[in-house]
């Protein structure tokens, strides 16, 4: 799968996996139908894992890696750091920021490791 096109729950799993986390992509039913989200494994408890909507989360990771975010005219967001060399465009600030995490530790593609989430 192109690290351009990960979203959710996806997203925050390789996320978590650039990140040295044990991770999982879980699934829980509302209303509405299935939901899915990311659970890590930190020292000796289990925690829900959400970079990619928690600035709480994800805005340690982009101030640790030093990426810079734009707002593009068409209202993406572009990430970008001078620590590594990747860029990514998103939906948000931070998904693009995730997306450049993954692809700066993955690369463009990643494999298809959670066959059974066909939308995050």
């Amino acid at each position: 799968m192109r690290t351009s096109e990960l979203t959710g729950a996806l997203l925050d799993y390789w996320v978590a996996r650039a990140e040295d986390y044990q991770a999982e992509v879980r699934k829980y039913e509302m209303a509405d139908g299935w939901h899915h989200y990311c659970n890590v494994k930190e020292r000796t408890r289990n925690q829900v894992f959400m970079p990619s909507k928690s600035w709480d989360q994800g805005g340690r990771i982009i101030d640790r890696e030093g990426i810079s975010l734009k707002c593009g005219e068409d209202r993406s967001w572009y990430a970008y750091s001078e620590f590594f060399d990747a860029t990514a465009a998103g939906g948000s600030a931070l998904e693009a920021a995730m997306r450049a995490i993954v692809k700066n530790k993955f690369g463009a593609e990643v494999p298809d490791e959670v066959s059974d989430l066909t939308s995050a």
